[in-house]
């Protein structure tokens, strides 16, 4: 399954590359507290595998106009980290953690008062 993953998105980069580049967002991925490890590390794995699975040449094409995954921050109290990467890249993250009650969110700046008060 982890080989199927990590093809699907490789595809999904290589359509990138072949004309429409893929808009890259940052989201907060996190896990129930029973999912294994193993499974949190698939994920993160196949952010970075959207770049690192291709030929150098097409990798450093990627990473010059930002289209590369990146794991940006890990959490370590909860089973979770942050990330840049494509919608096709989360959507993939989601079907794989779907059993695990597993929550992707919009990474985005919170306050504990609200602006203006």
């Amino acid at each position: 399954m982890r080989t199927a993953l990590i093809s699907a998105i490789v595809a999904s980069v290589g359509l990138a590359v072949s004309g429409a580049m893929l808009p890259q967002k940052s989201v907060v991925v996190v896990y129930g507290p029973n999912t294994p490890d193993s499974i949190v590390q698939q994920a993160k794995d196949a952010i970075i595998a959207a770049v690192s699975g291709l030929p150098l040449m097409l990798r450093q094409q990627l990473m010059w106009e930002k289209q590369g995954g990146a794991i940006t921050h890990e959490y370590s109290l909860i089973s979770a980290f942050a990330a840049r990467t494509t919608t096709e890249v989360v959507n993939s993250i989601m079907a794989l953690g779907a059993q695990y009650n597993l929550v992707v969110e919009d990474d985005q700046v919170v306050h504990a008062v609200a602006p203006g008060s």
